[in-house]
């Protein structure tokens, strides 16, 4: 099966470029980079279902109430 998208020129000569230098047709690059993506989501809402509120409020209680390390400021 096939379908079209169209996407804009700069993402599809950076995938294309990405495509070429790992030698995989580009099609093969893109449909791998979305199962990829795909499964990642997945992972992601399967997490989620073990989440629980109270324990994570529990783990910020945990953390120091200290200003950021300069590093981790925003600029």
């Amino acid at each position: 099966m096939s379908r079209q998208i169209s996407v804009p020129d700069e993402v599809y000569d950076k995938v294309a470029r990405l495509a070429g230098e790992c030698r995989v047709p580009l099609e093969d690059f893109v449909a791998a980079a979305l199962a990829d993506q795909m499964a990642a989501r997945d992972w992601i809402a399967r997490r989620a279902t073990r989440s629980n509120e109270q324990e994570f409020l529990w783990a910020l209680d945990q953390a120091p109430d200290t200003a950021p390390d300069h590093l981790d400021q925003r600029r």
